[in-house]
């Protein structure tokens, strides 16, 4: 039973995913125009919600992708090591290792 309410819950939640996503240029068009947020903030904040998103898919997760990948990469992974580079190159020197440590996965670290 307990599989089949978050089956429920799945299928609910991303047929509202897909209705939002419609919305979007709307979405993008008001904040353009109101000076509310800036649009960096609000595409900021839609590529850490996708980001979560697919760390969601992928590892199960409700954290980043940069998050799980710097956790694994400390851990020793050879695959995670590289990926970590390559996000890193992205984002900045130890993204990774820096967003493992806020979402806690990695403890101790003198910041």
């Amino acid at each position: 039973m307990k599989t089949l309410k978050w089956l429920f819950l799945f299928v609910f939640s991303t047929v509202a995913l897909l209705l939002a996503m419609v919305s979007i240029p709307l979405h993008i068009l008001f904040r353009a125009f109101s000076k509310k947020y800036t649009m960096w903030y609000y595409f900021k904040q839609l590529s850490i919600a996708n980001d979560v998103t697919i760390g969601s898919i992928v590892y199960g997760s409700r954290h980043t992708i940069s998050a799980i990948t710097g956790l694994k990469a400390y851990q020793g992974s050879t695959y995670y090591k590289f990926q970590a580079k390559v996000i890193d190159k992205l984002f900045g020197k130890n993204h990774c290792y820096e967003s493992a440590v806020r979402n806690g996965f990695i403890l101790g670290h003198k910041g």
